[in-house]
């Protein structure tokens, strides 16, 4: 959530298990413009343990955002 502030996106709606943010594609922004070696180094420890080194994963999309 910090790098989605960094990234000047906005974030409208918080739960246990995820966020609402208005940036596509958060999960390569974060690795093209932020210094995050905590999330690159949970990317492999996940494709290590899934197979999938996937750091954030989508729930839902639409147009606009409600929460």
């Amino acid at each position: 959530m910090h790098n989605v502030h960094k990234l000047e996106g906005k974030i409208v709606s918080v739960t246990t298990d995820g966020f609402i943010t208005n940036l596509e594609d958060l999960e390569n922004l974060i690795l093209e413009k932020c210094d995050c070696f905590i999330f690159k180094e949970f990317k492999k420890m996940r494709e290590l343990l899934s197979g999938s080194d996937k750091g954030l994963e989508i729930k839902t999309n639409g147009v606009g955002i409600i929460s």
